[in-house]
């Protein structure tokens, strides 16, 4: 198995194990956490300049209109660096070197878990280049993906070398992992093509380098879930084989357990993700509904998805469905009860007969006696008190 991803998969397990039950009760998938909660990586554009000139000028005018539109979205910052400052070390922010010719704007992102550190994605100077600054967020596959992630439980983005026979040997082990992850999870993995010889004119090209997948000769798949998280360790040649892309799967349908983080699993691709694409999963991707037609079951009752969910993919359909009716008429049977004598079926509910009048009860009758004497004596002890001292100030 690549060792990146074993190790992954070790350390989730130990923490899934090692939590307490509440920890472990957690039930939120990874997955969804990803989707709706996990902040992103966050990568920054710097603007390094020397002396306040009209192209430096130009460049801030429209970095300043982008983050009021396009960038608004993506999980990239923005810095303004005064490289002319005597103290300016280029090393404090993540750069080799002043670059040579200023002004220009230098992108960074984080680019693997191993070193967690923010790495060079691009590099652009002369007049200020809207298309250029879009396609490091952007590109026609990321806007697909968008789509997928919210619907799937993850996608798979395969990078083809070029040497067909490879390429072919390579889907054909993808193909074969989804097919068996879909089969044993009932959870689809949906593929996206990015051909390496034809990425940089359709725009791909800034995301095969965020793959890592961009300089290799063999064919490579990485796999992405939530919000453009890429499970960190991208299956290159023969690592591309059903077990490890059983657990690349996988990883994003885990419990979150409460222990898991964000680092834990990978790192962000550079994309925008509006608010309302939350919204819209939370409204639209039912998770147990998606199971329970996996199934076999396309229906819309909650109760009878869930009741699939627990029983497992071994059940049998109209046994469950029986299940779930005779639930649905003793809970009616209960409401009517409580209806027609709330006491009743209050005390039903709760596994218990309803109290005795505490005149039917010799032990209550007793234990008000004693404490009534109780109260008169305190009372009595007091006001021979009061007495005493009222004799000895006179």
């Amino acid at each position: 198995m690549h060792s990146t991803l074993r190790w992954t998969f070790a350390a989730l397990m130990a923490l899934a194990f090692a939590a307490p039950p509440a920890a472990r009760a957690c039930a939120n998938p990874v997955r969804d956490m990803a989707l709706t909660e996990w902040p992103r990586d966050m990568g920054v554009l710097y603007l390094v300049y020397k002396k306040e000139d009209e192209t430096t000028k130009k460049w801030k005018a429209m970095m300043e209109k982008a983050y009021e539109g396009y960038l608004r979205d993506a999980n990239l910052g923005f810095m303004e660096l005064d490289a002319g400052q005597e103290s300016f070390d280029p090393k404090n922010y993540d750069l080799k070197e002043v670059p040579a010719e200023l002004p220009c704007v230098v992108a960074l992102f984080w680019d693997n878990m191993a070193e967690r550190g923010l790495t060079e994605l691009a590099r652009f100077s002369g007049e200020p280049d809207e298309a250029k600054i879009k396609s490091l967020i952007d590109s026609p596959l990321r806007e697909k993906m968008r789509a997928e992630l919210i619907k799937k439980a993850g996608v798979a983005i395969f990078a083809k070398s070029g040497d067909v026979e490879a390429d072919k040997k390579a889907r054909a082990a993808l193909d074969e992992g989804i097919a068996v992850f879909k089969k044993n999870l009932m959870h689809e993995i949906a593929v996206f093509e990015i051909d390496r010889a034809k990425a940089e004119e359709q725009g791909e090209g800034y995301l095969l380098k965020q793959l890592g997948a961009r300089n290799s000769k063999e064919p490579a798949v990485c796999v992405a879930f939530g919000r453009g998280k890429v499970v960190h360790g991208t299956l290159v040649g023969k690592d591309i084989n059903p077990d490890n892309l059983w657990y690349a799967f996988s990883a994003p349908l885990g419990d979150c357990f409460c222990t898991v983080t964000p680092q834990m699993i990978g790192y962000d691709l550079i994309m925008p993700w509006p608010q309302n694409l939350n919204e819209t999963f939370v409204k639209t991707n039912d998770l147990q509904a998606q199971v329970a037609k996996g199934m076999g079951v396309d229906l819309v009752d909650p109760e009878l998805n869930d009741a699939m969910v627990r029983e497992g993919p071994q059940a049998d359909v109209e046994e469950v469905k029986e299940k779930v009716a005779e639930q649905k008429v003793e809970e009616a049977k209960k409401v009517e009860s409580a209806e027609k004598e709330p006491e009743k079926a209050v005390a039903a509910e709760l596994a218990m007969e309803p109290a005795a009048p505490l005149a039917e009860s010799g032990s209550e009758i007793l234990l008000i006696a004693v404490g009534a004497a109780l109260i008169f004596f305190v009372i009595a002890a007091g006001a021979l008190v009061l007495g005493s001292r009222k004799n000895e100030a006179a």
